[in-house]
């Protein structure tokens, strides 16, 4: 049964000429008969179980900064009402990052069949939100210990039917349902929230050459090298540190593209890498690009710079993931404080057309502001100690905008949209820091380059009034923020998510970190506990 799902592999991904895939199909047809692979009825009908894999992705505006939960289980049940588990052990994952991408998250074997329901229980979980206040920055992280099995919902858009050897799901979480809270940030009380966990569980179609994250195209996607297998060019890559630990499978080719590295030869145990990949059936992932900017690094973090301070120079972030350091999980991260006084500065060639803008598109010491995103690596993370740990370098990557369209212009082979921000997103909030010395003409105003490479999956067109995510690298053009767009997803309402009310309204535990300005320029982060009530 092994060469007849070789075979069938074979006849999916080969560039073979028509009539050798037909060939090798009679081929397969009578090697299965001879196997006993043939259904009862005398069919050739995979009866085995489906190989499910499980996507994670996210709904979400720019209001919150991360949101992370821990799944423990996650099942599906018949219309006759038999259960079968797709998850069974503590799965991590954090939703942010994965607003408008996806990213593999389980696989299981599931019984084919048609099923009509699913139930998820979910453990810990928190957002974070990031707020200016008296002219610095606010970190306020709202928490469950253990969510209440009445907060949690997972809905079938329609049945499940599992069918074939292989297939794919989505498990789409709805950012904005998920969470409220009256404000980020009351100095003068306790806050109150909800967490209420709203999931929505669909079908998910592979492409074989996946072009989006609507097809299998996972981007964006940082890790650690784990372990290698040289002989097939391939290595397991473990994933930012979450509560609990998770890898997944990637494989490399000819047609592999390498950024600070050579090929797969230099690729060893320990780096910290930033990548592309085709999502396959199996689950496994397919590398496009694999990017080590640093193969020195002992740490890594990915997330938005908030504050940047040329003068001394010192700049901070917030950790939305993070490698190698001394933290424990997502819920130890926060705002944390760089000297990149002799970074190196890159720009992430995921997108291959920065040559063609019709603006100089540059990320570096004099024009990163607060709000841009970066995969930071440092070899030296102890902030127990001074100075400041180092960075060694800074790499631009994309991020999502979600943005009301006021206007649109054409430049050269590009489209130009005008898109107005909401006041909570963080180009305005980080802005009105004092002691920065990089300033933006308009925050809350960013021009979105788009042509033929932008991956146009909105359902709704593109006209002045619409709300729209957009991904892309965001430059600071002196002062403008221009985006060069890879991807366009239906946006997110604008509006600020609902004060809670009722038995799911509670105090929160919150953990604040405020950026505080200190005579001389230097910029450090207090960090206060408000206890739980």
């Amino acid at each position: 049964m092994d060469l007849a799902l070789g075979f069938r592999r074979l006849m999916l991904s080969s560039r073979l000429k028509p009539l050798t895939i037909a060939l090798f199909a009679v081929l397969a047809s009578v090697f299965i008969s001879s196997c006993g692979g043939n259904s009862p009825g005398g069919g050739s009908a995979y009866s085995g179980p489906t190989l499910v894999t499980l996507v994670s992705t996210g709904t979400a505006n720019d209001q919150l900064s991360q949101f992370a939960l821990a799944i423990e289980s996650l099942s599906l049940t018949t219309k006759s009402g038999q259960t079968v588990p797709v998850i069974s052990s503590e799965q991590d994952a954090e939703y942010i990052h994965v607003n408008g991408a996806i990213e593999p998250l389980a696989t299981a074997s599931v019984p084919q069949g048609d099923y009509t329901s699913a139930s998820i229980t979910v453990g810990w979980e928190q957002f974070t939100c990031l707020v200016s206040y008296s002219g610095g920055l606010v970190d306020s992280t709202f928490a469950y210990g253990y969510t209440p099995q009445s907060h949690v919902s997972i809905t079938l858009p329609q049945p499940l039917t599992i069918r074939g050897e292989t297939m794919a799901l989505s498990l789409n979480l709805a950012v904005e349902q998920s969470a409220s809270f009256d404000t980020c940030f009351d100095p003068s009380g306790i806050n109150s929230f909800a967490i209420t966990p709203t999931f929505t569980l669909s079908p998910y179609v592979l492409a074989a050459q996946p072009s989006s994250a609507s097809n299998g195209r996972v981007s964006n996607f940082t890790g650690s090298v784990a372990t290698l297998a040289a002989s097939s060019a391939s290595f397991t890559l473990s994933l930012p540190n979450l509560e609990t630990t998770r890898t997944d499978m990637v494989s490399t080719s000819a047609s592999t593209t390498f950024q600070g590295l050579p090929n797969f030869a230099a690729v060893a145990t320990g780096q910290f890498l930033n990548m592309d990949a085709n999502l396959q059936p199996d689950g496994s992932l397919a590398a496009t690009r694999i990017n080590v900017p640093d193969t020195s690094a002992v740490f890594y973090l990915t997330g938005p710079i908030t504050f940047v301070d040329t003068l001394v120079p010192e700049l901070a972030i917030f950790g939305r993931q993070e490698g190698g350091g001394p933290f424990v999980g997502v819920n130890e991260l926060g705002l944390l404080q760089f000297s990149f006084a002799n970074a190196t500065f890159l720009v992430s060639n995921q997108q291959t057309n920065l040559q063609n803008l019709p603006f100089t598109p540059v990320f570096n010491a004099s024009t990163m502001v607060g709000g841009q995103n970066v995969f930071l690596t440092s070899p030296s993370p102890n902030w127990a100690s001074e100075p400041d740990p180092t960075v060694t370098t800074l790499t631009l990557i994309p991020q999502f905008l979600d943005g009301t369209i006021t206007g649109s212009s054409t430049s050269g082979a590009f489209t130009v949209y005008s898109i107005q921000l909401a006041p909570y997103d963080l180009f305005p909030e980080f802005a009105v820091q004092q002691g920065q010395t990089t300033l933006l003409n308009n925050p809350t105003q960013v021009q979105v380059y788009v042509d033929t490479n932008t991956q146009l999956l909105n359902s709704q067109p593109l006209a002045p009034g619409g709300v729209f995510r957009f991904n892309g690298l965001v430059f600071n053009d002196n002062g403008t923020l221009r985006m060069d767009c890879a991807q366009i997803n239906d946006g997110v309402s604008v509006a600020p998510l609902p004060a809670p009310s009722g038995d799911a309204a509670k105090p929160s535990r919150v953990r604040i970190l405020r950026q505080v300005l200190l005579p001389g320029g230097m910029h450090r982060i207090d960090r206060l506990i408000t206890p739980a009530q």
